[in-house]
């Protein structure tokens, strides 16, 4: 598997935080060429961003993937002095499949069995934070979640997500569970941000509100998008984030408190989505 590497043009000589990029295409087809604009818009504000390879359907069943993106974080941390990077502050982030590994590369610091034993099997593969656009967190209730209309065949066997795992997901709902980001999130996971347009035709924006539901209940630091009137294409969620004023929609905050009658989230609604809120995430976490 390979990488490109972006790199800031005007640096100091402090490393920098490092965001991993995951592409998608329903985990059988991409390249890590796409998206190249916004991947260098990251590399303006002073990030490095590596967008990776991961194997296809086609190639190996999961938990393959998540070992390449594992694999990826751990040779930049063994290669952080030579690029400059800051091997204590990496983020991860991916689109659609790319956004269901983003995710669970996030809620899997903790999981050794997807750390797998590759190169370099002596640099963590941990993350500091993790974001989702419109990716898939819950594989066992992709019909649950199904857009209106849909004639996807979710959970069969022809499904993306079925042949992920090796199985039908409607058949054995655990297979689908097993690589569900989900599944494994707790209160001590690294901040997670999730996008999700309201008109996504492919993978309902119920899968975010899926994660965000899960989040509030554990008190885990999570904020999420519903973008008003998007569907499933980085093009148009990088074009409405980064337009001015920013984009409409809703955005939910978990807002944990000690004291029990203290509000558990935080809503805004209107126009409250930018790609300088990522921006802003991206700092506070990877403390840039």
């Amino acid at each position: 598997m390979r990488l490109d590497l972006y790199l800031p043009e005007q640096r100091n000589s402090h490393p920098v935080p490092v965001l991993v990029y995951i592409h998608g295409g329903m985990w059988m087809f991409g390249t890590k060429e796409t998206d190249q604009e916004i991947l260098e818009h990251f590399t303006r504000q002073g990030f490095a961003v590596a967008s990776i390879e991961y194997r296809f359907i086609s190639e190996a069943l999961f938990p393959a993937q998540i070992y390449d993106v594992n694999a990826a974080i751990r040779w930049l941390r063994a290669h952080a002095d030579e690029y400059g990077l800051d091997a204590g502050n990496v983020g991860v982030w991916g689109v659609s499949a790319g956004g269901h590994l983003a995710a669970l590369a996030g809620v899997t610091n903790d999981v050794d069995e997807f750390a797998d034993d590759g190169p370099y099997a002596g640099y963590s593969s941990d993350v500091q934070a993790a974001a989702s656009w419109y990716g898939i967190m819950a594989l066992h209730k992709m019909v649950e979640t199904a857009p209106p209309g849909s004639e996807m065949p979710y959970e069969e066997a022809d499904a993306p997500e079925s042949m992920l795992v090796g199985e039908p997901i409607a058949e054995n709902p655990e297979a689908g569970k097993y690589a569900s980001p989900v599944e494994y999130l707790d209160p001590d996971d690294p901040p997670l941000l999730l996008y999700h347009g309201n008109e996504d035709d492919l993978v309902g924006y119920g899968q975010s509100e899926l994660m965000y539901e899960r989040a509030l209940d554990v008190c885990h630091d999570t904020t999420y998008y519903e973008l008003e009137s998007l569907g499933h294409s980085s093009e148009a969620v990088y074009s409405a984030l980064s337009s001015k004023p920013p984009a409409m929609g809703t955005a939910r905050t978990v807002h944990c408190r000690p004291s029990p009658n203290a509000p558990q989230e935080r809503v805004q609604e209107g126009r409250v989505a930018s790609l300088n809120d990522m921006e802003q995430f991206f700092r506070r976490t990877l403390r840039h």
